[in-house]
């Protein structure tokens, strides 16, 4: 880890365990910093890109650190290839795994009713680049061509404006 950690000139770090998903796996290091280990060979430079922009919304969202120009880095982890981002720590409680925009930051986060709106042209984006990273899992054998097309509809149904995970997109969440 420590070699992955160096092109960011960070050294002697703790790292921890953190999440475990189908796209990546992330680690704290220290208390300051979360490594994100992209498990496809797909650069992820958009979702970067996105993120970036997302610094005006009224809540935190993890912008991966530059290194070399770059905001991924390639490299080995045990013995195998990986792709690799760091980005600093967000402050507070971990009790919510984001995995989606409806399930996670609309059940988390108060947003302002312009956030509110925006939501359904960020749903979008963040669907075309999860079918880019099935894309990259599948030419890698990780997942099946049934999958491919489960992620290829879910697309197509946002595009299209419908609900997708059981809300129509840019509502709030149900108070239960």
């Amino acid at each position: 880890m420590d070699s992955l950690l160096r092109h960011w000139g960070l050294q002697g770090y703790d790292v921890r365990p953190l999440t475990e998903g189908t796209n990546n796996t992330g680690f704290y290091v220290g208390d300051e910093y979360v490594l994100r280990i992209h498990r496809n060979a797909i650069d992820p430079v958009y979702e970067h890109a996105v993120l970036r922009s997302l610094g005006r919304l009224s809540f935190a969202v993890p912008v991966p650190a530059p290194t070399n120009g770059e905001t991924a880095i390639r490299g080995e982890l045990d013995g195998r290839p990986i792709l690799a981002s760091l980005s600093r720590r967000i402050p507070g409680e971990r009790n919510l795994t984001v995995v989606h925009f409806q399930r996670g930051y609309l059940d988390a986060f108060p947003l302002t009713d312009a956030e509110l709106s925006a939501v359904p042209e960020l749903e979008l984006p963040r669907e075309a680049t999860s079918l880019v990273h099935w894309y990259g899992r599948y030419l890698e054998g990780q997942t099946t061509a049934a999958g491919m097309a489960e992620r290829g509809e879910r697309l197509l149904r946002v595009s299209a404006g419908q609900p997708v995970e059981g809300r129509a997109l840019g509502s709030r969440p149900s108070s239960s």
